[in-house]
């Protein structure tokens, strides 16, 4: 029984993303998501109490996986820091998913940042800020100073490459690990 609810709340969460980035959130209605779904409206409001819940759980599955791999990887300080960043960012990479949930949680904050304002202080800020996830992964590493006081940018290639796909659409190719791979090369060489 568990697992068809999952399966229901990610064939939700799925048909989300797919209206919020086809018509954007605004135009995207609770019907059509549960037409696109596959469920009654009934069944979606059982899931997810409006739009702003299914931003929010599009935004809380990110974060959750963001949040293992910081703390899977955190313990293996046999492994270059380096490495261990590269390791962290890899189900992200590779995945137009990611993109695309970052770009549509991106683009609704440009339009009404107190829909996204709540999924930052939530799901970023505890593994941005200086005392965050990042932060206690980065502890006792040899990096730079302005590393130390700043986590958030081992993040910035990761957040340029969505804004530059973002902004240009298809028009812009990031290899964003060729991108992360070079900017950890600069970051990390220059202490």
């Amino acid at each position: 029984m568990a697992r068809k609810k999952e399966e229901t709340r990610s064939r939700i969460l799925n048909a989300a993303l797919d209206a919020f980035e086809e018509k954007g959130y605004a135009a995207s209605t609770m019907e059509e998501i549960a037409e696109r779904a596959g469920v009654a409206k009934g069944t979606l409001y059982n899931y997810f109490d409006g739009k702003e819940a299914l931003l929010s759980g599009l935004a809380e599955e990110f974060a959750q996986a963001v949040h293992g791999q910081l703390k899977r990887f955190a313990v293996k300080k046999s492994q270059p820091l380096r490495e261990r960043i590269l390791a962290v960012y890899e189900p992200w990479l590779g995945t137009p998913r990611t993109l695309r949930v970052l770009r549509v949680i991106w683009g609704e904050g440009l339009r009404n940042p107190k829909i996204t304002e709540p999924i930052c202080r939530k799901f970023l800020l505890p593994v941005l800020e200086p005392q965050g996830l990042l932060s206690k992964f980065i502890e006792g590493e040899e990096i730079p100073e302005f590393l130390q006081k700043y986590p958030l940018a081992l993040a910035a290639p990761l957040i340029q490459g969505v804004v530059l796909t973002t902004i240009a659409g298809n028009t812009v190719k990031v290899d964003l690990r060729a991108y992360l791979e070079a900017y950890l090369d600069f970051v990390l060489e220059s202490r």
